[in-house]
């Protein structure tokens, strides 16, 4: 497959390598070319990220990827240009004059050409007097310098003459520098950089502040393909700090998860414990990960969008009711129904097949019954059964039975016994699931049907 590159030119300061980090989820291959100083008096200093997308390309188009790098770029922070070549060298140069078409690059792309990776200041001015002498000799185009045969360039420019016409015509292999991570994701905001926000002390425009460092994290933990189960913030304020260790109760991989669970912890302990004093710096680090949903979007399904969203979901009620409070009743193994499950904040991805239906109530403990006639009536005290139960349950449909067997070692005799599950249709419209215990004939009401 041919080789083909993105290049994300970065103009002036930037947090180039947390930039790069989060490109993980375009493309696996993805070098770094480190700030070179401004090329014109006054001007701003660039750097570069490129990426090997020529492998990708089942996975989205260049348009598409050239939107979701905009986007990327602009939740960073960043002004930037992106070009888009066959080669390292034509990207960048495509990127830095902002062209399309390679045969429309100036001399001045041959800068990029003889060191695409990092700035040299020696190279730099070699380059410079080659391209003086181009001039001289009426060049103005990058095109006009490959037309060139070898052995004009051979006796005009020497080696490095030739190394450039061959790197221009895609005979010449670069080999790529490697790229590593930071080993912890750290985002932090200086207020005073700010004009709006140099004076933070409410939850409101500090939640603000939090939502782009949560973009920028979150981005970059895409692009490791993991989600954040524990994080650490910390407020620097104008005299003092606050910090809170935030574990998670369900991982997070989105700012739309975490940012209404950071806004309920923060808002109840500013309602305790408000700030006295400005907000000079905001930092947020993840502690602890854990795998993703994804790392790249699927362009056939839906379920990582879907399961962010449910991880999103439950982190708030978790948040908000308590995290034992919030769960899945997800099946298990057992033969007993009352305990034939087990709390769970992740559904399972397949529910069993082939089982007869379940009510949607089981109750913790089944209420005796005892029959009149077609009718059923509750053999407790009215404080024991269910409120909304009526005294006496008129019984139109009798379907089942089911018979469930439990485990020998539950019964003192060591002999097992049976239960036949019925399921009662009632005149006011009900579905009661009873069970009767065939060696007694006794009935007992475990669960309704909504």
């Amino acid at each position: 497959m041919n080789e083909r590159i993105a290049c994300i030119l970065v103009k002036g300061t930037a947090p180039l390598m947390e930039l790069a980090e989060a490109c993980y989820r375009f493309s696996p291959q993805i070098a770094v070319r480190e700030a070179e100083p401004p090329r014109e008096p006054g001007g701003k200093s660039t750097s570069a990220i490129f990426l090997e997308i020529g492998k990708c390309t089942n996975l989205y188009s260049e348009n598409t990827l050239f939107l979701r790098l905009a986007v990327l770029v602009q939740r960073f922070g960043v002004v930037a240009q992106i070009g888009l070549a066959d080669d390292v060298p034509t990207a960048l140069a495509m990127a830095r004059f902002g062209l399309k078409q390679k045969d429309k690059l100036p001399l001045e792309a041959l800068f990029d050409y003889a060191s695409p990776f990092k700035y040299d200041d020696a190279v730099h001015k070699k380059i410079l007097g080659m391209i003086v002498t181009m001039r001289m000799l009426g060049l103005e185009k990058l095109d006009d310098f490959a037309k060139l045969a070898t052995r004009q360039l051979a006796s005009r420019f020497g080696s490095d003459g030739v190394e450039l016409s061959m790197r221009i015509q895609k005979k010449s292999i670069l080999a790529w520098p490697r790229f590593t991570p930071a080993e912890k994701i750290i985002e932090k905001v200086e207020l005073h950089e700010l004009a709006e926000f140099q004076s933070c002390t409410d939850l409101e425009p500090l939640l603000f502040i939090l939502k782009s460092a949560a973009d920028r994290a979150m981005a970059r933990l895409r692009g490791r393909a993991q989600r954040v189960s524990t994080l650490h913030l910390l407020l620097d304020l104008e005299k003092g700090q606050r910090e809170w260790k935030i574990e998670l109760p369900v991982p997070q991989g989105s700012t739309s998860g975490l940012l209404p669970i950071l806004r309920e912890r923060l808002n109840h302990d500013f309602a305790k414990a408000p700030l006295e004093k400005s907000i000079v710096r905001v930092s947020l680090t993840v502690l602890e990960t854990v795998p993703s949903h994804r790392g790249q979007r699927d362009l056939f399904q839906t379920t990582g969008d879907a399961n962010e969203a449910w991880d999103a979901l439950v982190g708030r009620l978790c948040q908000r009711l308590g995290k034992d409070k919030a769960f899945v009743a997800n099946l298990a193994e057992d033969y007993l129904p009352e305990r034939a499950w087990q709390r769970a904040l992740e559904a399972l991805d397949k529910l069993p097949t082939e089982i007869p239906p379940r009510p949607a109530r089981v109750l913790k403990k089944p209420v005796p019954l005892h029959k009149e006639g077609i009718f059923l009536v509750p053999s407790m005290k009215r404080g024991t059964v269910p409120k909304k139960a009526p005294k006496k349950w008129r019984i139109a449909e009798w379907h089942g039975p089911e018979r469930i067997s439990v485990e020998w070692w539950m019964d003192p005799q060591l002999q097992g016994f049976n239960r036949d599950y019925y399921r009662l249709v009632t005149e006011g419209g009900d579905q009661l699931w009873v069970f009767s215990v065939p060696a007694r004939g006794d009935y007992y009401l475990h669960g309704y049907f909504d």
